[in-house]
């Protein structure tokens, strides 16, 4: 009788020993993550800034002349430029496949089950925040 009462008290104490391990481990790592984006944004279509600020830090970073300075802006500016079209695609084509999905699988199901995934496709699309649309930028040469 004592023998599996020693086991279950060892069990839950490693056990408690792993999942505290396990979130100051996932602490630390969201700890660090936010440490990178503060010092290196991504190259979202929201943060703007991003080609000066990473090209910023480079400068400071790796001592850059103004030469190479307005040579690195340009290429991280056209890389946030390529980045954003291929999210957009990227958008599109999930967008696409969602909607693939979706007649495929209505196609597989019989009248009652069909106005049932109709009512969940509804739920999901009201439980997503609504994002703001990225405006095109119309303004490259």
């Amino acid at each position: 009788m004592q023998n599996w009462k020693t086991a279950v008290l060892t069990l839950a104490i490693f056990g408690l020993g792993a999942l505290a391990g396990t979130l100051v481990t996932a602490q630390i790592i969201r700890g660090r993550l936010a440490d990178v984006r503060k010092v290196s944004p991504a190259p979202t279509p929201e943060n703007k800034e991003w080609a000066a600020k990473m090209t910023d830090n480079l400068r400071k970073q790796v001592d850059l002349s103004p030469d190479q300075s307005r040579e690195v802006s340009a290429i991280l500016a056209r890389t946030h430029e390529d980045i954003q079209r291929l999210r957009e695609k990227l958008r599109k084509d999930l967008r696409q496949r969602m909607i693939e999905s979706d007649r495929a699988v209505e196609r597989q199901l019989a009248d009652p089950q069909r106005k049932r995934w109709e009512e969940i496709r509804r739920r999901r699309r009201n439980d997503q925040p609504q994002q703001p649309r990225p405006q095109p930028n119309n303004n490259r040469p």
